[in-house]
């Protein structure tokens, strides 16, 4: 979470910019969503009990076949855990990004071990008594607190089931088609210990189509370090008020005396795992209500922490991630099953107040979503702030802070746009950047980017330092056409623009509004010209006779579809 002002504003930067005039703030208020909670949470106890079941199942059904050990990581690898790049970006680096290339060809896979050989195929398969067909690989690396596999060229059939499961009872899935917003990838779910399994399963009568479409390739292993699971591994320390991990002014949110319209906000809140330039990272983020109460699953961080669409399909969210009163070693706390969800598309962000506004793939049941306000309050001296986040990464915190007009401003965050804020109670550290920062009746005006001052280093010094967070206000008019009902304007549909013009909740290409088709004269050119459905075709382009599915090919350029899979027995997809 922690602003790396030492680069942005040292003493040097505030003293340029003490005498600067506050920027234009919005003035335009818009109508304000009320929190709206979800019924029927399913209970932990039930689904540790779905969970072990699940585990137990697949152990029992996994085919013979050896472990692909990754190795030892590399000095690189090594030295970025250990090393200082622990904030980067003000973000807490849990961990690295191992490459392994493997192919996944359950079609090509005899019933016996493949190895890790220069074709890169991997797993074992069997077919059960009852015809179904069973396809695993595991994979190890040393010293890892956890593991989460990246697949890639990943388009299941129907009936296709993919798993991925630890050794310690931890197991998630089924993962069904092409993965997150059909981007033909998926970042499984996070296991602990240092195995990971996936296992693939077709259920009888297996189809030939089922066969020769499982295939996909390992992209890659996230290998979490101590850092992402150190809680569970600390001794308990009796003196210290919470988790080993934290600073001493860090407050458990559980030993609190939080006011009930920020207690509210807990199921809305959730710790953030994501991958980014092949490392992963900790961040904090919060369900956001939207006007119509749809509980579509808006969710709010910062934009340094999640700004590309391969960041956010990585995202994988842990809810409900709090410790009882009392705890130091927080040893228990990530025993939290079933409560974490992968994927998500960015809807809008920009580093102009460090938003960005997500839409996550899924989530458990009772959650709770955030109203907001966009009131501005960066100028309102004195305004109550609350918050609820995850700082070092530890379970949910609690802090408090007064909107303070006289902090010191960091050049690249002027007041208005960011709001200054003391420190009144607790802290927050990194891991807690995105955390939403609220007023008292519960609503969200921002989210944290980090810290301006002179002491970054000491967390628990608000004499010093200003905690800073990016003001919806100055952005509502970005995120206005999700979160208000109203806010939508309609006009023409205008393809390509990335704007859903007519407000009826579609985007260019998934509008059918940008299906239409003008007929003109068919040109080789990829495009269909004359509106036929087809592309270049036969009579008008003189294209060679290509195979159709399942044929046997040489090359992708053999198959209509362009796409020659296998290693072996190649047939075109």
């Amino acid at each position: 979470m922690r602003k790396a002002c030492l680069v942005f504003c040292s003493l040097l930067c505030v003293v340029t910019i003490a005498g600067a005039t506050a920027p234009e703030v919005m003035t335009k208020m818009a109508p304000s969503a009320a929190t709206v909670t979800a019924p029927d949470a399913v209970s932990p106890l039930k689904l540790a009990v779905e969970m072990g079941l699940l585990h137990q199942r697949l152990v029992s059904e996994r085919p013979e076949g050896e472990t692909y050990n990754l190795g030892a990581l590399t000095a690189a690898e090594s030295a970025r855990l250990a090393g200082d790049e622990v904030n980067q970006n003000q973000r807490l680096l849990v961990g690295v990004d191992r490459s392994v290339d493997a192919i996944v060809d359950v079609a090509s896979t005899e019933e016996s071990p493949a190895k890790l050989s220069s074709t890169n195929q991997v797993g074992s398969l069997h077919t059960l008594i009852d015809g179904a067909v069973v396809w695993s690989a595991t994979f190890r690396s040393p010293g890892a607190t956890a593991l989460r596999a990246h697949l890639v060229d990943i388009d299941l059939p129907d009936g296709v089931l993919l798993y991925a499961y630890g050794e310690t009872g931890d197991a998630y899935g089924p993962y069904t088609g092409n993965g997150s917003s059909n981007r033909r990838e998926v970042w499984t779910n996070t296991v602990l210990g240092d195995v990971l399994t996936l296992q693939l399963e077709i259920a009888a009568p297996v189809t030939e189509e089922q066969l020769w479409g499982s295939y996909f390739s390992v992209a890659s292993v996230g290998h979490m370090g101590d850092r992402f699971n150190l809680a569970r591994w600390q001794d308990e320390t009796p003196e210290k008020s919470f988790c080993t991990i934290n600073a001493d002014c860090v407050e458990n949110a559980d030993c609190s005396s939080v006011p009930g319209a920020i207690a509210a906000a807990e199921p809305a809140v959730a710790e953030m795992l994501y991958a980014s330039r092949s490392s992963y990272y900790i961040c904090t983020g919060t369900l956001m209500a939207d006007t119509g109460g749809s509980m579509t699953p808006y969710f709010l961080t910062a934009n340094h922490c999640i700004s590309t669409s391969d960041e956010a399909a990585s995202l994988e969210t842990y809810w409900d991630f709090t410790a009882p009163c009392g705890t130091t070693a927080c040893s228990y706390a990530w025993e939290i099953v079933g409560r974490a969800t992968p994927g998500a598309v960015i809807l809008s962000g920009n580093d102009t107040s460090d938003y960005t506004l997500l839409q996550l793939d899924a989530i458990p049941s009772g959650r709770t979503f955030l109203g907001w306000t966009a009131a501005a309050v960066a100028n309102s001296n004195g305004t109550d702030l609350y918050r609820l986040s995850h700082p070092s990464g530890a379970p949910q915190a609690y802090s408090t802070h007064d909107v303070d007009t006289s902090k010191y401003e960091c050049s690249s965050w002027p007041r208005g746009s960011w709001i200054y804020s003391k420190d009144t109670y607790g802290a927050t550290e990194g891991g807690s950047s995105g955390s939403a920062v609220l007023n008292s009746s519960g609503l969200i005006v921002g989210q944290l980017s980090g810290a301006c001052g002179f002491n970054l280093n000491d967390v628990c010094d608000a004499e010093s330092n200003a905690t800073v967070d990016g003001a919806l206000a100055a952005y509502y008019s970005s995120v206005s056409q999700w979160l208000d009902a109203g806010a939508c304007d309609p006009s023409p549909e205008v393809c390509d623009d990335g704007i859903d013009n007519d407000c009826d909740g579609l985007v260019d290409q998934e509008d059918p509004d940008c299906d239409s088709c003008t007929p003109e004269t068919e040109v080789c050119d990829g495009v269909d010209n004359d509106c036929d459905g087809l592309i270049d075709e036969d009579g008008v382009c003189d294209a060679p006779a290509c195979l159709e599915y399942g044929e046997r090919c040489t090359v992708n350029a053999d198959c209509c579809s362009d796409y020659c899979r296998g290693n072996r027995n190649k047939k075109c997809r």
